[in-house]
């Protein structure tokens, strides 16, 4: 630094009435990437009036506001002041105290760093799982805006973060199904470090199952989606209260015997809530007649109708009800109904999202689940005069991509009636009752 620069920079730092204009000057800097265009101040005061007369010989007495070009400012600096020579991106850089970078170069800057953050993490997995999540916040993809924010608002708290959740992928696959608290504990020695609703390491722990299984995290997961996608690695979150409903099934275990309790269940015609602690231990699940169909259905009032009807009968008919959506232990459930070669029929409510729920399982089980009764005129004996409620609810048909289902969806969104099951419940009875006699 020469002495004229050194001068220069002492002198402006010394003088209180250049600060708002220098402040100026560089955030004018920082945005154009070069020292021109121009920058204004209000309410003068008389002495920034005084000072700003001298370099730029100009009468500024009677102006509330002024328009000051840098460029005409550096050339007042060599003009008429003793400073003569000295650049303006170097006297803001020393007023600054370092060199100032434009916002672009800043930008960059921050993305180089924060990538050599991420790219340190490398060396930390030790499986593709761990790998597959690191690349996907280094490609930016969809899901990871929260931790990039967080390394811009405290990096250390992230650190902290990535660590726990790294070391929690490189120990998956697990090879028996545990549950989260006590897989949380043998990563991090806490229980409750991967909780998926109050911790933050819990939702990035989530948001890594979700890339490795290829998803975007675009849609935020609802309950049973969570409980799906961790159990999709044997890792469960509730083994109690996540269960589903079945009669006239028989399940057996990985020596293909019959589970007793299942066997004692079909005989005395007793109705089974099996929690997700019990179905994981089963190998596959069969219809107990000789039919090799099961029948699922969406409403539980239903299902207890159709139990009803059939009291008199010798033994129930093979039935799974979802109540709704279904549980993740519901979709266990038909997964090892199918594992059986069993068939499944399912019928749910003619409303949008019984529809949606009927194309989720056909596209899930493609060729493995008949759609029950989804005709036109199926839809037409099962509709009420209920009204959907909102449009919303109407456009979510438009992503039902199902051929049996395009009628019928057709068809609500033009009439708008919600269809029930419980309309076509002498159909149903009819359906079940030709399918165990063949």
């Amino acid at each position: 630094m020469d002495d004229s620069l050194g001068e220069a920079i002492q002198y402006f730092k010394q003088e209180p009435a250049y600060h708002r204009l220098l402040i100026k000057f560089i955030e004018r800097y920082k945005r154009l990437g070069r020292i021109g265009g121009s920058v204004e101040i209000n309410s003068l005061t008389d002495k920034e009036k005084e000072l700003l007369e001298a370099v730029l010989q100009r009468n500024f007495s009677h102006k509330a506001v002024v328009k000051i070009q840098l460029s005409k400012f550096e050339e007042g600096l060599s003009l008429n002041t003793r400073f003569e020579g000295v650049g303006l991106k170097d006297l803001l850089d020393g007023y600054a105290g370092k060199k100032i970078l434009t916002n672009k170069e800043e930008q960059e800057l921050f993305e180089k760093e924060k990538k050599q953050y991420f790219t340190g993490f490398q060396l930390r997995c030790q499986n593709n799982y761990s790998h597959i999540f690191l690349q996907n916040i280094i490609d930016k993809e969809g899901g990871t805006r929260g931790i990039h924010q967080l390394y811009k608002s405290d990096p250390l708290l992230l650190t902290k973060h990535m660590t726990q959740v790294i070391d929690g992928l490189n120990k998956l696959p697990l090879e028996e199904y545990t549950r989260l608290p006590v897989f949380a504990a043998a990563v991090t020695g806490n229980p409750h470090s991967f909780d998926i609703q109050k911790s933050d390491t819990g939702k990035i722990f989530l948001l890594a199952l979700e890339a490795i299984n290829g998803k975007k995290a675009e849609q935020k997961l609802n309950s049973e989606e969570i409980s799906e996608l961790l159990g999709g690695f044997r890792i469960i979150r509730d083994d109690l209260l996540n269960f589903t409903t079945c009669v006239g099934l028989l399940a057996f275990n990985d020596c293909g015997q019959v589970i007793p309790m299942w066997k004692e269940a079909v005989n005395n015609k007793i109705t089974l809530n099996v929690p997700l602690r019990e179905l994981i231990k089963i190998e596959t699940v069969k219809p107990a007649p000789s039919s090799k169909v099961v029948f699922v259905l969406e409403n539980s009032g239903v299902f207890s109708a159709l139990l009803d009807y059939f009291e008199t009968e010798l033994k129930y008919p093979p039935m799974v009800c979802t109540h709704g959506q279904g549980k993740w232990a519901t979709k266990l459930m038909i997964e090892k109904i199918l594992k059986s070669g069993s068939i499944i029929f399912y019928n749910g409510d003619y409303d949008p999202e019984g529809l949606l729920m009927a194309d989720k399982l056909a596209k899930r089980y493609k060729g493995k689940v008949t759609l029950w009764r989804y005709s036109e005129e199926d839809y037409q004996n099962a509709a009420s005069n209920v009204k959907v409620d909102s449009q919303r609810r109407i456009k979510q048909l438009q992503s039902i991509e199902t051929d049996e289902l395009i009628p019928v969806k057709e068809l609500l969104a033009k009439q708008m009636l919600v269809g029930y099951q419980e309309n076509i419940l002498e159909l149903l009875v009819k359906d079940i009752e030709k399918e165990l006699n063949n």
